[in-house]
């Protein structure tokens, strides 16, 4: 459980805890775990006991539901569902002001020697600086723009403002201090999905020639029949099409179920809440359908007035 977070979500439910109060936002995927139901409004102020983690102790504090939000990828991704609560001063200011720790940082923080951290250093020339630096003693801050459009000038002015701190954003994801991990994880991600369907219609392919291998007596016979090679053409894509459909519509079906009863229970659904979502589903469905597609125009050139003449003197 935590107590801040800088992750954007998206409120679904409710509305945030107020300062002061014994609210909480919870993800909408607990909601099935903890109170056996999806996202209902009928949540909101239910009661929930969580154990609580704080200064080496644990201890049961219950808390009203203020609201639900939906994760967002880096959550998913991470396998990490965050408990949001109200903002709560750490009280610490007063201690971080004193001489007595300004004296211990100087002395015991090794910044001397690294020139990494050179900008450091005149943070303790003086207690006075110390002072200054420290500010208001907190270590996070909340920055929110008027609109999308916003984000990029407004973390460019950040840059500005603060060169010495690592800005962790989309922005600087894509265009400052993680460009190049950045880059590397859009090259693998374009290179494993580009071998994944390259191995996908190698084997639609291979299964396509091993069909319309077993099949060659019927369009013979077909053929001899009258029938144009056109024609014998629509009906193997046809088939093929309807029996690749049938075949991912029983597969997500089998899955649907396997999560349903399974799999939604356990720790694995963290990592597998996006994968049932109906643009997912769609988009691999596509995909597949796609691929099959391709793969059965590529051995379509087979079915020709020569090999099907060839087949009926066997």
């Amino acid at each position: 459980m935590i107590f801040f977070s800088t992750n954007q979500i998206s409120l679904i439910e409710g509305d945030y805890p107020e300062e002061g109060s014994n609210e909480i936002l919870i993800p909408s995927y607990v909601t099935e775990k903890f109170f056996n139901k999806g996202v209902d409004s009928s949540l909101i102020n239910r009661k929930l006991k969580l154990s609580v983690h704080l200064n080496g102790e644990v201890s049961t504090k219950t808390y009203r539901v203020s609201g639900i939000y939906e994760p967002n990828e880096s959550m998913i991704v991470n396998g990490t569902l965050d408990f949001y609560v109200p903002y709560q001063e750490d009280g610490l200011l007063d201690t971080w002001l004193t001489e007595e720790t300004y004296q211990y940082l100087s002395e015991s923080m090794p910044y001397e020697s690294s020139t990494e951290y050179t900008y450091v250093n005149p943070l303790f020339d003086n207690y006075d600086r110390y002072v200054e630096a420290i500010g208001t003693g907190l270590g996070n801050m909340v920055v929110v723009a008027d609109s999308v459009e916003d984000v990029d000038a407004l973390s460019t002015q950040l840059e500005e403002l603060f060169p010495n701190l690592s800005q962790r954003s989309r922005f600087s994801m894509v265009n400052v201090d993680y460009t190049e991990t950045y880059d590397y994880i859009f090259r693998l991600n374009v290179i494993s999905a580009a071998v994944g369907i390259v191995l996908v219609s190698l084997v639609c392919l291979s299964i396509n020639r091993y069909v319309l291998k077993k099949r060659q007596d019927e369009m013979s016979v077909l053929y001899s029949q009258g029938y144009s090679t056109k024609s014998l053409k629509f009906i193997f894509l046809s088939e093929y099409l309807i029996t690749s459909l049938l075949n991912i519509v029983v597969t997500f079906i089998v899955l649907f179920i396997s999560y349903q009863l399974y799999f939604k229970h356990t720790d694995l659904n963290a990592a597998l809440i996006r994968a049932f979502e109906p643009q997912q589903i769609l988009l691999v469905a596509l995909l597949l359908l796609l691929t099959t597609f391709t793969t059965v125009l590529l051995i379509l050139r087979e079915i020709n007035p020569k090999n099907l003449l060839k087949q009926l003197k066997k």
